[in-house]
Order: C-alpha cells, then sequence, then structure tokens
C-alpha cells in the first residue's frame, strides 16, 4: 500500500513519517530535515537511509532556482539522488518530500515515479502549497491513500501508521486483489477521515485476512477475530455484524461504525 501525508507548513508530517520509519527495519529513501542557526531556520538537507547528506537548500546559496529566501541547490540535489542504491525486494520505500524545491530536478520527479511504480509499500510526503501538473499527477493515482495532517488529527494518524508498521509483512502476505481492494478501502476512509476504521484496517482485518481467518458458512461469513468468533451477514454493500463497535456497544457506545470482521470479509470476497 502507498500512503502519503499532506498538509499545511509546519503540520509535522515530516515528524509524523520520522516516528513511523523508526519502527521499521527494513526501510530505503530519504527525508528532507531543517537546518537551524541559532534557532533560525536557514536550509534543508537530505538524509538517506544510507546515511548520505546533501544540502538541498540555503539561504546562502546563489541559485536561479529558488523558493521564497531559499536558494535551491538542484546539481546537489541530483548527485545526492544518483548515490541511492536500486530498490531492494520487500523493503518499505519512503520519500520526503514531493515538493517544490524537489521538483525542479528531472531527476527527482523521475524517481519518485519509479518508487511509485515499483514499490509495493511506500510513505512519503507531499506539499498541500504548491501544486503542478505533477503533484495532480501523483494526487490522482489510484493507489494512492492521501492523509491529511493537521495538530489535532496527528496523534490519530500516528496511531494508524504505527499499524501500518507492525502489519507491513502481513499485507504483503494479501493476494493482488486484497491489496487492491485495502488500498480502495483505505482511500475512501481517509476520504471521510474515518480513522477509528482506517486503524481497524490495518491492525485487525489485514491479519484476519492473511492468515485465513475469514471462512464463509452458508449465508454468512463467520470470522475469528482476536477474542471470539463473530459473525456477519449480509452482502458486500449492506453487512451486519455481532460484534460491539458494529452495533455501538461498551467503549464503542455511541461510535457505531464498520467494523475489523466486516471488513475483513470485504478484503476476502470476489469481485
Amino acid at each position: 500500500m502507498k500512503i502519503l501525508l499532506t498538509g499545511k507548513p509546519g503540520c509535522g508530517k515530516t515528524s509524523l513519517l520520522e516516528s513511523f520509519l523508526a519502527l521499521v527495519p527494513q526501510k530505503q529513501g530519504f527525508v528532507a530535515r531543517e537546518m537551524r542557526v541559532d534557532g533560525t531556520r536557514t536550509g534543508f538537507e537530505l538524509i538517506s537511509s544510507e546515511g548520505n547528506h546533501a544540502v538541498l537548500a540555503s539561504v546562502d546559496i546563489e541559485s536561479l532556482s529558488r523558493v521564497s529566501r531559499y536558494g535551491v541547490d538542484v546539481d546537489a540535489l541530483d548527485a545526492f539522488l544518483d548515490q541511492l542504491p536500486p530498490l531492494s525486494e520487500y523493503t518499505l520505500v519512503y520519500l520526503d518530500e514531493i515538493g517544490q524545491m524537489e521538483l525542479y530536478s528531472e531527476r527527482f520527479t523521475k524517481l519518485v515515479r519509479q518508487y511509485l511504480d515499483q514499490a509495493d509499500n511506500y510513505v512519503g510526503t507531499i506539499t498541500s502549497s504548491y501544486h503542478n501538473d505533477f503533484t495532480e499527477e501523483i494526487l490522482g493515482r489510484s493507489d494512492i491513500v492521501l492523509l491529511k495532517v493537521r495538530v489535532d488529527n496527528r496523534e490519530q494518524l500516528g496511531d494508524i501508521l504505527a499499524c501500518f508498521a507492525k502489519n507491513l509483512s502481513i499485507v504483503a502476505k494479501l493476494n493482488p486483489d486484497e491489496q487492491v481492494r485495502l488500498t480502495a478501502m483505505a482511500r475512501q476512509y481517509a476520504r471521510d477521515e474515518s480513522y477509528v476504521q482506517l486503524r481497524k484496517l490495518l491492525k485487525n482485518a489485514v491479519v484476519y485476512v492473511a492468515e485465513k481467518r475469514v471462512r464463509r458458512d452458508g449465508d454468512e461469513w463467520k470470522v475469528r477475530g482476536n477474542h471470539r468468533e463473530h459473525i456477519v451477514v449480509g452482502a458486500s454493500g449492506s453487512m451486519s455484524c455481532d460484534c460491539d463497535l458494529y452495533n455501538g456497544l461498551n467503549q464503542f457506545k455511541g461510535k457505531a461504525g464498520e467494523c475489523s470482521h466486516i471488513q475483513a470479509v470485504r478484503l476476502s470476497m470476489s469481485k
């Protein structure tokens, strides 16, 4: 699955990405960190998973490629990109960020397409304050789950990303059709900001499916959850479950919604 974090400058999307990456042992990519002198931001530095560094932009760089008061060193960016190794199989790919500074480089746009086309699991950031044909192309991809980061939802999104990090290997076990359905469901939850459901999907539903804990029993589906077996009934467009979340009981009182058991059935169903 491919996730992009977006939001206003200073919303914390890079910090959120780095917290996620700390939970993932097998990863490949790079982040852009602020450079500061006496508390004042003076530029941005790129740091790769292999430990390579490059100054992307600085108030001290004289360049025709500029963003605000920062000169962008496109040659340094291209040289940095040339040092990145080929993508490794079963490795999470990350990139921070698809933004105006980086988009001065044609090599960068080529790399983004390559990463998104080849990587099974990808998490990165994309600007919300700059748009061109390339950013519209990326945001228009049907395989992208876009999470909009704000101060008031950052903790929830961090929890969702932690669930994804924990179950990366589980997600990889899903077959191609299940992968497509997973992305479609996650995209819808992200658009609706149904964060409880998105968390349930990435924490529990993918596990139930990957571990073959979903089975058809006549007109019902039986899903072996974390504590007991649950019964799901109905067609794909209208399902019900006997669990607390679906029925708004106990800890979910007043918060009824689609549960991980229904999600697991939807992931398992053929078209």
